[in-house]
């Protein structure tokens, strides 16, 4: 009967897991885009979210470091998507230079 109730927790989580795993690249992107310019606009943006008033003059140093930290975690989801093509051995362009060739013309000789 303890089995009953914990049956379906894997799948479930494993979703969760994926529909977050599917998302965190887009996160970066999205933050940079809403972004406001303004110094005013952000400090009534973070007013808003978290209840925190900032003053303008914090805000000009703080636009700049989430500007830098959102090009670090895209540039860091681009680095784990090149090194998980590479550990997979999947090509998603296919195989581009001199050595597509030889590839292609061993597997028709192997075929």
């Amino acid at each position: 009967m303890a089995g009953q109730c914990c049956a379906g927790e894997g799948r479930s989580l494993r979703r969760v897991r994926r529909f977050f795993g599917a998302g965190a690249p887009v996160l970066p992107g999205a933050v940079l885009v809403l972004l406001p310019k303004c110094p005013l606009c952000l400090a009534a943006w973070v007013a808003a979210c978290t209840g925190i008033a900032l003053p303008a003059a914090v805000t000009v140093s703080v636009r700049p470091a989430l500007v830098i930290a959102c090009a670090l975690s895209g540039s860091l989801v681009v680095v784990r998507a090149v090194a998980s093509l590479r550990l997979t051995g999947a090509m998603p362009f296919g195989r581009v230079g001199p050595a597509a060739g030889a590839v292609r013309s061993a597997r028709q000789r192997a075929s």
